[in-house]
């Protein structure tokens, strides 16, 4: 159940660096590019931290066992042998 937590902190993550980047273009607008350089690193790292996130708790989701409401999908069905005929051509 704690993947739920780490995509939520994930996507919060995401959209803070997506607010971050917002910033960066108003220190471009106002001509501060050294300090929007400072905010973009920042919000690259910020951004990718929330991506991990996001695809830890996929990864996460994935590997659980399946429920008991879920088809067991590693069954699969007995496969049927192939008529002699099936592969000759006259």
């Amino acid at each position: 159940m704690f993947f739920w937590i780490r995509e939520i902190l994930g996507w919060c993550l995401v959209l803070a660096g997506i607010v971050l980047v917002g910033m960066a273009l108003t220190f471009v607008e106002d001509r501060q590019v050294v300090e929007a350089g400072v905010v973009v690193m920042a919000a690259t790292l910020i951004f990718r931290g929330g991506l991990l996130l996001i695809r830890i708790s996929t990864a996460a989701r994935i590997c659980l066992p399946p429920t008991e409401s879920e088809p067991n999908l590693s069954q699969r069905p007995e496969a049927k042998p192939a008529s002699a005929t099936a592969g000759t051509s006259s």
